[in-house]
């Protein structure tokens, strides 16, 4: 026993030597020992056995102060001179620290081994040196395996010429984050988060990677997005203003729909105040007065009022404002939904000013005329000629102050001239210069088929028993006014109707608007599927709706349909798709129009009405020509004959007992008369032709028309050729009186405009209807002239086509000439 055991373990060698071999060791090295030994001595009995063999065993020795010392043994057998084994001897070293370190180790691998995250360490050609279990559970690879590949093996997403850029940033930078993707063994693909640094052990530079499974994360990341995109998606669709405003009333944000109702992009006015930016002037100071409101929390909904748009132009919104706060419940801005109402604010107008002409005309109870822009009667009903005391035909053609005093005349021209200009209703008192009653007159423009005001109806109802009743009633009616716009600003406050569905037909959203449209609640509309609906099948928004899904494209319809719950409406219809959750998405827009077509229908009705009075005009107008014509024929005519026979019975009886000289002034005189006579009757011939052409009741249109051209060559001297694919036509009076007045009408202006040389006239039959063109070679009619509304013969010949189902069409050429193109629909 050498001293350095004595060093080493803290005997003396006296204390060492007596101190039994169990006692020296460890019990567990105790047992190893035992065992080693047992199996040495075994080996000995076998004749091949090396005598020179050693045995090199680690145990762990008892110090004297009662710890353990880990001592590694090199022990040689000690044999007699034949070969026996009779002991053994051994050379020990102290292992203590090493094993501590050994401990040490085995604790960080078992550490590194059982940690959550991927570890690697990479060599600086990019192969895998050592891995723990949880990449290997992440690949699907076992240690063997990925120590013997790359990272280019698992990394697909990296390419090889970035591994010595990515090494020197890592040597450059403690710490190197970025992300990737991994390839599992089976092929899938997974993201992760790699850390990546630089290490030093042995004097070599290894790649210390820990990788991080991000899957989850990345899945979270994706449903946020595509929640904020369904969110974004759904505002920048919506047909509505989707407005947003800080606590001073600038602007934030607004969405898609308002950069087209207004024409602003919002880059150009983000930061701008709202207030001086899109509001007209006159209402800033109430709407910002309605803002400070709404920051004092107190909640605005059904506010109306105008924006101006980029170019000027005025559209009116109605709102409905929320308050925005942040996490602390402090207010941060007002988020402001407004839905255009223009459109409907203006068919409400419209529908009032027809109102109000349907009844002037089938509402008087006492009397109703109409002027034109000079004042002139134009018609006039019984109970207001009652009033004249005198015949229809001597009023028709006169002026307004022809009847009434200069102060009156100048009153009412004012009033002709206001609603000509505006095409607006008036209503004023008048009391009568006659006998003093009171009046209510009623001033309504009579508009054209294009727009244009062309007369104006003028109703008179007298009030003189109900104006002290008025006076007395008009306190309560006040109060009553009041409360019915009170309960109108509640009742017309409306909102845009929303729902979505997925592609299956579930719907997946109903706001409140919609189902107050249709009837029901949100409930309701959550239970329906839209290919199970009869009523979106019936209407046509059914293939609408999935041509918007497929295609992806924006259809619209306007359709009156019975829901499923019983409500008949006529909804404004916008459908879309979004994707959205791996699907297509069906967006419906609802907008309940029901007033606005039942105002258009009203309206549609409101210009028959018109129209049909027009044409009534115009058949009297006729019917009298006829019955004038007539009374000057038969009687003016026959008068005239008459008085020339008196003269030629005079001539054959004159004395031939009178002087010669006398006797031929006499007879010259008398032939002088008969002249004049027969001058007289052809103006009479003439003017009974132009009032009523017998020859258009006597022989027909074709033959009218010839004979009006014949005329027309003689009067003018314009060459005239007329061409009739059709001999006779057996058509009612009412319609060859049309075409006929039609046809003088644009040879008068030929005659007048024109400059030409030669006219001629085609009258043909093509399919069901009967045309006749009427040709020119003269200057040429222009555009600005077709759609003059000053050009009452123009309006004239159309509203005479229209009033029986035809149509005129007028088209020409600078220096070739005009064209008037009369076509009426004819049967067989």
């Amino acid at each position: 026993m050498s001293p350095s055991v004595t060093r080493i373990l803290g005997f003396t060698p006296e204390e060492y030597r007596i101190l039994p071999f169990h006692e020296r060791v460890t019990p567990k090295t105790f047992d190893k020992a035992m065992a080693i030994l047992a199996s040495e001595l075994e080996r000995e009995k076998m004749p091949a056995i090396d005598p020179e063999r050693n045995l090199q065993i680690e145990a762990e020795y008892c110090h004297k102060d009662g710890s353990t010392v880990w001592m590694e043994s090199i022990i040689n057998a000690t044999r007699d001179d034949e070969g026996n084994l009779v002991g053994i001897h051994g050379v020990s070293r102290d292992i203590t620290e090493r094993k501590k370190m050994e401990n040490e180790l085995r604790l960080k691998q078992f550490t590194v081994d059982h940690a959550a995250d991927s570890i690697a360490w990479i060599t600086q050609d990019a192969r895998f040196l050592d891995v723990n279990e949880a990449i290997c559970r992440s690949l699907g690879y076992s240690r063997e395996e990925l120590t013997s590949m790359t990272i280019f093996d698992v990394d697909p997403d990296f390419p090889e010429e970035d591994w010595a850029r990515l090494w020197k940033k890592m040597k450059k930078e403690s710490s190197v984050p970025f992300e990737t993707r991994h390839r599992r063994k089976d092929g899938s693909i997974f993201p992760v988060e790699i850390t990546g640094s630089i290490m030093v052990a042995d004097g070599k530079e290894y790649h210390l990677g820990i990788a991080r499974d991000i899957t989850q994360r990345k899945q979270e990341e994706e449903t946020l997005r595509r929640e904020k995109d369904f969110a974004e998606n759904l505002i920048q669709t919506a047909q509505a203003i989707v407005l947003v405003l800080d606590t001073t009333g600038r602007i934030v944000s607004f969405n898609q729909y308002m950069e087209e109702i207004s024409g602003y992009r919002l880059e150009e006015v983000q930061g701008k105040e709202w207030f001086s930016t899109f509001l007209p002037e006159r209402d800033r100071n109430w709407v910002r007065e309605l803002f400070l409101n709404a920051t004092d929390d107190i909640q605005t909904r059904g506010n109306v009022n105008p924006i101006v748009t980029k170019d000027g132009r005025e559209r009116i919104i109605e709102w409905h404002d929320k308050i925005l706060k942040d996490e602390k419940d402090k207010m941060v801005g007002l988020l402001a939904i407004g839905q255009d109402i223009t459109e409907r604010k203006q068919a409400e107008e419209a529908l009032r000013q027809s109102e109000e002409q349907y009844r002037s005309l089938a509402h008087t109870v006492d009397s109703i005329y109409i002027v034109d822009a000079e004042q002139r009667y134009l018609f006039m009903n019984e109970g207001h000629l009652k009033r004249f005391g005198m015949p229809l035909e001597r009023i028709v053609g006169r002026p307004y102050s022809d009847f009434h005093s200069k102060e009156d005349s100048e009153k009412f021209a004012q009033t002709v001239k206001i609603v000509f200009e505006t095409g607006t209703s008036i209503q004023q008192d008048h009391t009568s210069a006659r006998d003093g009653r009171f009046f209510i007159r009623t001033f309504s423009p009579v508009v054209g088929h294009s727009g244009e005001v062309r007369a104006m109806t003028v109703v008179s109802k007298d009030i003189t028993e109900r104006k002290l009743a008025e006076e007395a009633l008009r306190e309560s009616e006040c109060k009553i006014l009041e409360a019915l716009e009170f309960n109108k600003t509640i009742l017309n406050t409306s909102s845009i109707g929303i729902l979505t569905y997925k592609e299956s037909g579930q719907c997946t959203y109903a706001n409140d608007a919609v189902a107050k449209i249709v009837g029901t609640n949100v409930a309701g509309l959550l239970e329906q599927n839209f290919h199970q609906i009869q009523s979106w099948k019936k209407s046509g928004m059914y293939e609408l709706a999935l041509k918007a899904l497929r295609t992806g494209t924006e259809q619209r319809i306007e359709p009156l349909v019975t829901t499923t719950f019983g409500t008949d409406i006529w909804p404004s219809l916008r459908f879309s798709s979004f994707y959205s959750e791996g699907e297509n998405h069906l967006l419906v827009f609802m907008y309940d129009v029901t007033e606005r077509k039942r105002a258009e229908e009203a309206i549609k009705a409101s210009r028959h009405q018109l129209r049909a009075l027009a044409g009534r005009l115009q058949s009297v107008r006729e019917e009298q020509r006829k019955e004038i014509a007539r009374e000057i024929h038969d009687e003016l005519g026959g008068a005239l004959t008459g008085l020339k026979i008196d003269l030629s019975r005079l001539s054959r009886s004159a004395p031939k007992s009178w002087h010669k000289t006398k006797r031929d002034s006499l007879l010259s005189k008398i032939l002088e008369m008969t002249k004049l006579i027969d001058e007289t009757i052809g103006k009479v011939r003439r003017l009974v032709t132009e009032l009523r052409p017998s020859i258009l009741d006597d022989f027909g249109l074709p033959a009218a028309l010839e004979w009006q051209l014949q005329e027309f060559q003689k009067r003018t001297g314009i060459q005239s050729d007329f061409v009739s694919t059709v001999e006779y036509i057996n058509m009612d009076e009412e319609l060859s009186t049309a075409v006929f007045r039609i046809f003088q009408e644009s040879l008068t202006n030929v005659a007048r405009h024109a400059n030409a040389t030669k006219v001629t006239a085609t009258l043909y039959k093509e399919a069901d209807s009967l045309v006749l063109k009427v040709e020119d070679n003269g200057k040429g009619i222009s555009e600005a002239d077709i759609h003059n509304t000053k050009s009452v013969g123009l309006i004239g010949m159309r509203e005479r086509a229209l009033f029986l189902g035809g149509r005129v069409n007028f088209s020409g050429e600078p220096s070739k000439g005009t064209t008037v193109s009369v076509q009426f629909p004819f049967g067989s």
